[in-house]
């Protein structure tokens, strides 16, 4: 009964772990998807070089999809914690 109690302790903060760490990436990512948006926005102001506009446009769509991305782990995270859950409490 020890060793599972400490078994499920070890897996539940490496579990924590895991999940901060990807929080962290999708914050940091969203971030920069905000920089990229502003930037577009100002190189759209400032002058017609659409070369500079695509390549903020191509930064925006990576980081929409990295932003996408960790969302659908983070999801898939939260249910593999709540089916945890749910198998330890039976």
């Amino acid at each position: 009964m020890i060793k599972n109690t400490e078994m499920r302790a070890s897996a539940k903060e490496r579990f924590q772990r895991k999940r901060s760490k990807l929080e962290e990436e999708y914050y940091k990512t969203r971030t920069y998807l905000a920089q990229a948006e502003t930037a577009l926005l100002s190189a759209a102001k400032g002058s017609d070089v659409n070369e500079e506009k695509l390549q903020y446009k191509k930064e925006i769509e990576k980081y929409k999809n990295l932003a996408v991305h960790y969302e659908k782990r983070l999801k898939d995270v939260e249910m593999i914690k709540q089916i945890a859950g749910d198998s330890a409490r039976k």
